[in-house]
């Protein structure tokens, strides 16, 4: 049977605070090396979408109100100058003036803008995201060439080798974990931003 709407909204919250959670032991578990501050910002977009959501109901979230739920937030610690920039943006295209734009400053808000900006942080995570697996790519490529190197020369021990070897493997299928998880985190926050503006934006950026 089809299950009730209150109670998918339950186990849909549940789920995604358990899966924060999730995401916050990951740092801690990896707070000794730079995979630490590399997960995805997931905490960071649930708080933008709760913005998003006051926008939606709201109307116009003015400049302080954005300020104060999202600014002392690292992740947005350039929020005014993105928002007026996409701002600026929709401005040349629309050609509808708007002196605050101009001046640098952060417009009244409407849930197109903010929808916009987690569009924005979404690819520009994306792209760090990627960097950061594809650096950590080439890393164990070059360790394991040189573990081949090591291998043909004179100064090969079978043991030591062995032992080398069982350590880029670990490495290697933690880089995969890392991906998989961080895919998962991307996946479960779009699957909340579409539930909560009724849009369907999973499998475009998936």
């Amino acid at each position: 049977s089809q299950t009730k709407g209150p109670q998918t909204t339950n186990t849909h919250i549940y789920t995604m605070v358990k899966f924060g959670k999730n995401v916050e032991q990951r740092r801690k578990e990896s707070s000794k090396t730079d995979y630490a501050l590399a997960y995805f910002h997931y905490a960071d977009f649930k708080k933008l979408l709760r913005v998003i959501v006051e926008a939606q109901e709201s109307g116009l979230p003015s400049e302080a109100t954005v300020k104060r739920k999202l600014s002392i937030r690292p992740f947005f610690a350039t929020v005014t100058e993105d928002l007026s920039k996409l701002e600026a943006k929709r401005w040349l295209q629309t050609k509808h003036k708007d002196s605050r734009v101009l001046a640098g400053k952060m417009p009244l808000l409407k849930a197109r803008l903010l929808k916009t900006y987690f569009f924005f942080l979404l690819k520009r995570e994306t792209k760090r995201l990627n960097a950061f697996v594809e650096k950590k790519a080439t890393e164990l490529n070059e360790k394991r060439l040189e573990l081949d190197r090591w291998r043909r020369s004179d100064a090969y021990n079978e043991r030591q080798f062995v032992d080398e070897l069982e350590k880029l493997k670990a490495q290697h299928f933690r880089l995969v974990r890392f991906s998989t998880f961080n895919r998962t985190a991307m996946y479960k926050i779009l699957k909340k931003y579409d539930k909560l503006t009724g849009e369907c934006t999973k499998e475009k950026y998936m």
